[in-house]
């Protein structure tokens, strides 16, 4: 009887691999020129999205680079559309002749020149800053695709593969101890 009892456990741990299930596979997809992440049918946020490659210690790391790329880019993004913006502002004043009025009372061309050309510098100092954060939120979103890459790569069928099962003798008589 005894044997019998435990050739069925035995075996149950070793069907325990069919069953045991993770949460699967991300995908990743395009729709509007934003890039979405599905697990289970279900599309992630991204805070739900850092939930899940934080459970892994190597998409943890991955994911935490793509958290700082994209910071170091807004911090660069955000300032240059400011400037762009103010500099095409009054960029497109000194087109049309507006400012050099109201910032200049006495009409003094030297002033006025050196004013607009500020203006210009500006303009292009922002557009600057913002290829460059660009440059990094496009770095970031790459390396979160490679990050979900690694998620995937742990587990690929959507199973848990790494069960073991490990046989010992106690004090008591044989013990079995199953790990996943």
């Amino acid at each position: 009887m005894k044997s019998g009892i435990i050739a069925v456990i035995f075996c149950g741990m070793i069907t325990l691999n069919i069953t045991a299930q993770n949460p699967g596979q991300i995908i990743i997809g395009k729709e509007n020129k934003k890039t979405t992440y599905q697990q289970n049918g279900k599309y992630l946020t991204q805070e739900e999205l850092a939930e899940v490659l934080k459970s892994y210690p190597a998409t943890a790391r991955e994911y935490q680079v793509s958290s700082s790329l994209e910071n170091i880019g807004m911090a660069f993004a955000i300032p240059g559309v400011l400037m762009t913006g103010v500099g095409g502002i009054f960029g497109v004043s000194k087109v049309l002749g507006i400012m050099g009025e109201i910032a200049y009372f006495n009409d003094n061309p030297e002033k006025s020149n050196r004013y607009h050309k500020y203006a210009d510098i500006t303009a292009i100092s922002g557009l600057g800053l913002m290829v460059v954060g660009c440059t990094f939120h496009f770095m970031s979103i790459s390396v979160q695709k490679r990050s979900v890459s690694i998620y995937n790569g742990i587990n690929p069928a959507g199973r848990i593969e790494n069960i073991k099962i490990y046989f010992s003798f106690t004090g008591n008589g044989a013990g079995v101890r199953l790990k996943f």
